[in-house]
């Protein structure tokens, strides 16, 4: 019986090992992104942004900025990307939040998903600037 439930021990220590390795395996490192984002038209709502750096590109962002009587600025929003990232060609969608006081602003953006060949791309960056121009500095994984 002792050397039964030795066998089943090694043989789930093995499956576990083997499906933790294939997971890995198939796993995204992360890599480093950093750049610019320059705000081209804003209409109050929505903005056309453009990234520069390892994310190059365009996108659309819809959000909603809140101005407290303090002169903080709290805003939120989701953004839909094209363009490229390390040589591939896709899109994807992210969300942002950020807060901030008078025209600096800083937060952060979390890409959702993708399509194309940037296709499960994830990633979290920070950003800040003042005005229309902001840099990003983070992580991207495909």
């Amino acid at each position: 019986m002792r050397s039964l439930r030795s066998f089943l021990v090694a043989f789930f220590l093995i499956a576990l090992l083997g499906a933790a390795s294939a997971t890995a395996v198939g796993a995204a490192s992360p890599n480093q992104a950093a750049g610019e984002i320059t705000v081209v038209t804003n209409t109050g709502s929505v903005a056309e942004v453009v990234f520069t750096g390892s994310l190059s590109g365009s996108a659309t962002e819809v959000y909603t900025a809140v101005v407290h009587d303090s002169g903080k600025v709290g805003v939120h929003g989701y953004g839909s990307f094209t363009g490229t990232f390390e040589g591939r060609n896709g899109s994807f969608t992210y969300r942002f939040n950020g807060h901030g006081e008078g025209a600096s602003l800083a937060g952060q953006i979390t890409i959702d998903r993708g399509t194309g060949d940037l296709s499960g791309i994830k990633g979290h960056l920070s950003y800040e600037g003042e005005g229309n121009d902001f840099t990003y500095d983070g992580w991207v994984a495909l």
